[in-house]
């Protein structure tokens, strides 16, 4: 007998309890895209509070319950109940590894003899381990938890790079990871999933698991309104104005669960450093922490 069940985990993807759920559906459990709705009732959806990681496990009738490929979801805004029953709660989550590169941006390194882009000639593991880094350095401090299982010369199942997987472009600084890596992916130039908080690389069209007879799939979900809300939050502001260099600015007191939190922000008109942050001061203010919808 077939069955998947939900289980908590911490922002470092350690273990915590089963959740009891009263349904469990997930749409495009097999790209690092997916998301995922559940539901439970009232009392234990009041001891969950947004943001938080959950973990999708799955049986085939054993004893043993097994995680798939991109296992881990984040939920960034409460339940709210559903139409028809009051007592039963819905939360819509998303991937926590892909929200997780949603959260990071090219930044401009001294290296660089351009402001505006970086340019780059390696292999994409190469390539995706150096953007990590910088991202996981402590003067940016983003998804500690984040791990890599691929290295310069191999991808995550040990076939070498080729030649024709090798990136050689120019990137525009201040675009999201998960931007810049759908662009590689759509360029033929690699595929990736996620293994807990562990980040996997592939030779295009090689990263299909074939050890695996289960597929996890359902109609898609729309998200309802949520009385709390992380989305946008930020801990790290990247500034651009129009006549300047860009700068960053720290969101002082923001929520750093989950490491640092990277936006950028284009500001038309602004000639100097200083008036673009001070300029940036109330958008800070409102993205430090999660939102509370009074009622």
């Amino acid at each position: 007998m077939f069955d998947i069940r939900l289980r908590a985990f911490t922002p470092e993807g350690v273990k915590g309890r089963v959740l009891p759920t009263l349904s469990v559906a997930s749409t495009d459990a097999e790209s690092a895209t997916a998301t995922l709705q559940f539901s439970t009732t009232s009392r234990v959806a009041g001891r969950l509070e947004a943001p938080f990681v959950v973990g999708l496990e799955y049986t085939t009738g054993g004893k043993s319950w097994s995680r798939p490929r991109n296992d881990l979801y984040v939920v960034l805004a409460d339940a709210e109940n559903a139409a028809d029953q009051t007592d039963v709660m819905t939360f819509t989550a998303q991937s926590y590894v892909g929200w997780l590169l949603s959260q990071a941006i090219v930044w401009w390194q001294p290296a660089d003899s351009d402001g505006r882009i970086r340019t780059f000639n390696m292999t994409p593991g190469k390539l995706v381990k150096k953007l990590i880094a910088e991202a996981q350095d402590p003067g940016r401090g983003w998804a500690p938890m984040l791990t890599t299982a691929f290295t310069d010369t191999a991808d995550s199942l040990g076939q070498a790079w080729k030649a024709d997987d090798q990136i050689k472009m120019e990137v525009n600084l201040w675009r999201p990871y998960s931007t810049v890596f759908q662009s590689w992916i759509e360029q033929g130039h690699f595929e990736w999933w996620a293994e807990g908080t562990t980040l996997m690389l592939a030779r295009l069209g090689t990263g299909a698991d074939l050890t695996s007879k289960v597929t996890l799939g359902g109609p898609g979900f729309e998200s309802a309104q949520a009385k709390t809300d992380f989305k946008g939050t930020f801990s790290t502001i990247v500034l651009i104005p129009d006549k300047a260099n860009a700068t960053h600015a720290f969101n002082a007191g923001a929520d750093t669960r989950f490491g640092a939190l990277e936006t950028s922000m284009s500001m038309a008109g602004v000639s100097d450093q200083a008036t673009a942050v001070r300029m940036a001061q109330p958008v800070m203010k409102e993205n430090r922490a999660k939102k509370l919808e009074l009622s």
